[in-house]
């Protein structure tokens, strides 16, 4: 499954076509992607996500104010 996984994430699938692709819960593609994340040295970015993943709206937000002031 997890082969399976990886192989539409370096195609380009989100999450969300992932679990639907392959049937399986969004919770378990989650930490998936995070694992892909590492796997493609990427590490630094599964901890961002791990310390924002209930902020991210703020987040997003925030970098969109900032654009806006440049």
């Amino acid at each position: 499954m997890e082969r399976k996984a990886f192989k539409l994430f370096s195609d380009g699938k989100k999450p969300v076509e992932v679990a639907i692709t392959l049937d399986i819960k969004a919770d378990y593609v989650n930490g998936l992607y995070r694992k892909y994340w590492e796997l493609n040295q990427l590490d630094q970015l599964s901890l961002l996500y791990q310390k924002i993943k209930h902020y991210i709206p703020s987040f997003l937000d925030c970098i969109q104010f900032s654009e806006r002031m440049e």
